[in-house]
């Protein structure tokens, strides 16, 4: 196995793909090893004009993260060096992954966490203030 890069696929049929690839050579034959494979479905330009791309995974019907596609269904590949493209990548994957549902807990107000009372107190509470001034 050779060292693992970030690539752009344009395959055959007509996808895009991001995701980091490691080649495999078996047999006089190369075949690529995609991880975490995402597709582009749009290119947006933002406000402040930076592009932004909406993505989604490759194959939606199974969890697998690893995928292998032989050369020859795919035009071209390049390695990926634009900065704000493997960041969107790499910050979909960590929003995406399995891991990260620890991130998306909802966490319960608490006083400690600024909660201090319902909204019919804290009213009561502004109304006597407003009347003692």
């Amino acid at each position: 196995m050779e060292e693992e890069f970030y690539s752009v696929l344009k395959l055959v049929s007509g996808e895009e793909v991001i995701a980091k690839v490691c080649p495999c050579h078996e047999d006089n034959e190369t075949i690529l090893m995609l991880d975490k494979p995402v597709t582009v479905k749009d290119i947006v330009m933002t406000k402040n004009g930076m592009r932004a791309y909406r993505v989604e995974p490759w194959v939606k019907v199974v969890e697998d993260e690893l995928f292998f596609i032989s050369m020859d269904k795919i035009i071209t590949m390049t390695e990926v060096s634009d900065p704000d493209t493997l960041r969107m990548y790499r910050r979909y994957i960590r929003d995406t992954s399995k891991d990260s549902d620890e991130s998306t807990a909802r966490v319960k107000a608490s006083k400690t966490l600024g909660y201090v009372s319902n909204v019919k107190d804290f009213k009561n509470t502004l109304e006597k203030l407003y009347k003692s001034s």
